[in-house]
């Protein structure tokens, strides 16, 4: 899916991450860290994840959470599709916008 909008390139879609004690990872809609690729030449290329609380975790998830996946929305609910989408997305944003930042491991 090429990256057509700034909600594709630039907003969270989903967080993952490679096991249960890792920081999260933001990603966009092409599972790749926000801002990703043509759009982000300036930016720096330090990987960056944040810390969540369980409680955390349950009110930014769109639908189930996968134990190293979490959804901010789907296909079914872009947040650009309606005025109660984008309510329910921004309030998802929200709780991120409290987590705490962490240094990821770099991946050789």
């Amino acid at each position: 899916m090429p990256l057509h909008d700034f909600r594709s390139a630039f907003m969270p879609y989903c967080l993952q991450r490679r096991d249960k004690k890792a920081p999260w990872e933001v990603l966009n809609r092409e599972y790749r860290p926000l801002g990703d690729g043509e759009h982000s030449r300036a930016l720096p290329k330090a990987p960056t994840g944040i810390k969540l609380t369980a409680a955390q975790v349950r009110k930014i998830a769109h639908k189930e959470v996968r134990e190293n996946q979490i959804w901010l929305y789907d296909d079914g609910c872009l947040p650009t599709s309606s005025a109660w989408a984008m309510k329910d997305y921004l309030a998802r944003i929200a709780v991120l916008m409290k987590a705490k930042t962490v240094s990821m491991p770099v991946v050789k």
